[in-house]
């Protein structure tokens, strides 16, 4: 994804839905539920974000909207995230 500033969309599937870990973008401001941290040197990364208990909702490309729990395995979050890994993701 690109993330083009202000109304831009941006994540990573590198890190779990609410990481802890504060994202890296070119403009932020950290709050306790979402952390940041300002850096304009390419290495930007965000994860899925939301202030929804235990998780985000996410709409994927098939219109189809679902929750994801924080706890979601890495391997699925991953799987999920590439477009011709042709993994075959049960429910999650």
């Amino acid at each position: 994804w690109v993330y083009s500033g202000m109304g831009g969309s941006a994540f990573s599937a590198g890190r779990s839905p609410n990481s802890r870990t504060a994202d890296i973008l070119s403009r932020c401001s950290s709050t306790t539920e979402m952390p940041c941290s300002e850096a304009n040197d390419g290495t930007q990364i965000a994860a899925m974000r939301s202030l929804h208990d235990g998780g985000v909702q996410v709409c994927l490309v098939d219109g189809s909207c679902r929750f994801i729990s924080e706890n979601i395995s890495q391997t699925i979050l991953q799987a999920l995230g590439t477009r011709s890994g042709r993994e075959v993701i049960d429910n999650f």
